[in-house]
């Protein structure tokens, strides 16, 4: 009884782990679980969700379909494969896992933030913002929702609104990592970069592996630096809004960029229109090289990152 109760007790304080994204204590953790009990379907299913958050995606997988076979009729164990299938990009069949989980509970506030991320992918905003609307309705201080309320407001260009639920989301949980790397996210758009900076610091002593944080990082790094920092402007810039925004503010460029080019080749403004074209193609090759500095960037940050023993 004791073993069972120290099982159940680790167990749940690897699922709080994980859930404030610490993934890997959350693994160890799992793994004494499963030694004592190796067929805890439950345990399976939270170890995948914790072993997607440290990126090994392939390892989660097994243990996600280990979880399911356990226990075909276990929410958790559905809701596990379905982020493992996110992580696939394989949305249909994510979403036949959601969608069973939200059948058995509609007010299942882990399945509609899922839901709401398989249309994120799919560039579903109405049904995205429709499901964290409900989820948040349900459990208005969740940080986790909250967060993705956040992101939400901010792929709109909504940087108040995504500040107030960071914010709210931090209130609630000071060390919730995807929080903690939106609040620096916004605050580097706003220009703020050292409380940017702070709170990418923060996120990476909690996990020094986690993506978003070291891209936050180094976005810093390229708004500060001169060659990176137009880029970075530049991708803020049609970043902001939705994916739609983006496609015409991309060929709406182009658009006066030839319209411009043709009237000047046409007024026989030769010397101007040339100016103007190797503009363009300059402009051209700047955005295909700075992402590739960037990603090298990026690089040399993973490079210098120093796991803990055991990790």
């Amino acid at each position: 009884m004791n073993d069972h109760f120290q099982s159940g007790s680790n167990l749940d304080r690897a699922i709080a782990l994980n859930f404030q994204g610490n993934h890997y204590a959350a693994i160890e953790l799992l793994r004494r679980v499963l030694s004592d009990d190796p067929e805890s379907a439950e345990a399976h299913s939270v170890l995948a969700l914790a072993l997607l958050g440290a990126k090994r995606i392939f390892a989660a997988r097994w243990e996600a379909e280990r979880g399911l076979l356990l226990a075909p009729e276990s929410l958790v164990a559905h809701h596990a494969m379905a982020w493992v299938q996110i992580a696939h990009r394989q949305t249909v069949k994510a979403r036949q896992h959601i969608e069973q989980c939200l059948s058995e509970n509609p007010q299942d506030v882990e399945a509609l933030r899922t839901q709401a991320a398989i249309a994120a992918i799919e560039s579903r905003i109405p049904e995205q913002t429709k499901a964290l609307e409900k989820a948040r309705e349900i459990e208005p201080n969740n940080p986790a929702i909250l967060a993705a309320c956040g992101r939400l407001a901010l792929s709109l260009g909504k940087l108040d609104q995504a500040w107030q639920d960071a914010h709210m989301a931090l209130q609630v949980m000071p060390e919730h990592q995807e929080s903690l790397v939106l609040m620096g996210t916004i605050l580097l758009r706003k220009g703020d970069l050292e409380g940017g900076r702070e709170h990418a610091i923060w996120a990476l002593r909690q996990d020094p592996s986690d993506s978003g944080a070291l891209e936050l990082l180094c976005s810093i790094k390229a708004r500060q630096s001169w060659s990176l920092g137009l880029w970075w402007r530049w991708q803020a810039l049609i970043g902001s809004g939705g994916a739609l925004r983006a496609t015409l503010l991309l060929v709406g460029v182009f658009l006066v960029y030839r319209v411009v080019s043709l009237f000047l080749h046409d007024s026989s403004h030769e010397q101007a229109a040339r100016i103007l074209d190797f503009t363009w193609l300059g402009f051209v090759i700047y955005t295909w090289v700075a992402p590739r500095k960037f990603t090298q960037m990026v690089s040399r940050e993973l490079e210098q990152v120093e796991l803990r023993p055991g990790y």
